[in-house]
């Protein structure tokens, strides 16, 4: 080979080197483009996350609390999935600093979903008491549009939320003079086997629920050793299709999806963990949860034969792995 480019003109060698030079240089500048294209989107997401963070603690009615609330997880989860993917060159992006808050946030949660309905409650009696005391219709229709609020996002309630509820709609009720029907109560009647939970099983589900979206997944993991499963691993996380944990149990091959949220889920993880249920070559794709699932989930889940494990299947996992 050492013969053979001696042999080549010193011009000709010289071009071939510059023209390597070239393209790996080229070649190191698109690479450079598109991390830092990467990184201006990861800002933009960065940006309106805080922005969002912001505005929770101000907002003015438990919809628009749970809609900031619901923009913020979706930039945090994008803003992860770019990180996975990518090294970042712009150090200026502090992403573990907005993960700290992200999971500050989370504990807090309750607390300010309460005090944007407090600040509600205060607005309607106000002009229950004041603006319109002498209509019983006007009184009537504040009563119900605050009762139609509060329910489209009863279902993040936890049990001291929807108590906190039930005791604002009475003393709007008692305020407006009565006369009109009543909201259902926002604390539900419990579910079959609910109210046998165990003080410890209670409180390990507390525990759950304050978890991050990475801890819920080695939480269930454990979980699923404990209770019989084998070969269980937890996936990478960033291109894993889908699927966070892999498992076996009686020669059967699982995939799990697993979501630690405030509310019910979804058709879209059911949707997430048919595919790499197929993917990672599995018998059965199981979507994992905290909290329980829509009625959209429920019809994708039946469709396509993915099974659906909410709270009470992890109360059952973590009084079997006691």
């Amino acid at each position: 080979m050492n013969d053979f480019l001696t042999s080549l003109p010193r011009e000709a060698v010289m071009t071939a080197a510059l023209g390597a030079a070239a393209v790996a240089l080229a070649v190191f500048f698109l690479l450079y483009a598109r991390q830092r294209r990467v990184c201006r989107q990861i800002g933009d997401l960065a940006d309106r996350m805080n922005v969002c963070m912001e505005q929770l603690r101000t907002a003015e009615t438990a919809a628009e609390y749970a809609g900031l609330w619901q923009q913020m997880e979706d930039d945090a989860e994008a803003i992860a999935a770019w990180q996975g993917r990518i090294r970042l060159w712009d150090r200026s992006i502090d992403l573990a600093a907005g993960r700290q808050r992200v999971a500050q946030l989370r504990e807090n949660y309750q607390w300010w979903l309460r005090d944007a309905m407090e600040r509600q409650k205060d607005r309607a009696l106000h002009e229950v008491k004041t603006t319109y005391r002498n209509s019983a219709q006007h009184k009537a229709a504040i009563y119900g549009a605050l009762a139609e609020d509060w329910e489209g996002v009863s279902h993040l309630f936890s049990p001291e939320t929807a108590r906190f509820a039930d005791g604002a709609m009475e003393e709007i009720y008692r305020a407006a003079g009565a006369g009109f029907e009543r909201c259902a109560p926002f604390i539900p009647a419990p579910r079959p086997g609910e109210g046998s939970r165990s003080a410890a099983v209670e409180e390990k589900l507390a525990w759950a629920d304050r978890m991050d979206g990475r801890e819920f997944e080695y939480f269930c993991a454990d979980l699923l050793r404990r209770n019989g499963f084998t070969d269980v691993d937890v996936t990478a996380g960033s291109g894993d299709q889908g699927v966070d944990i892999l498992a076996q149990k009686d020669e059967i091959r699982y995939a799990f999806q697993c979501k630690c949220y405030e509310g019910d889920l979804g058709n879209t993880p059911v949707q997430e963990i048919h595919a790499g249920k197929e993917i990672y070559d599995c018998h059965v794709g199981v979507v994992m949860t905290n909290r329980g699932f829509t009625a959209g989930a429920r019809e994708a889940a039946r469709r396509t034969r993915t099974l659906l494990w909410g709270r009470d299947k992890l109360a059952a996992l973590i009084d079997g792995a006691e």
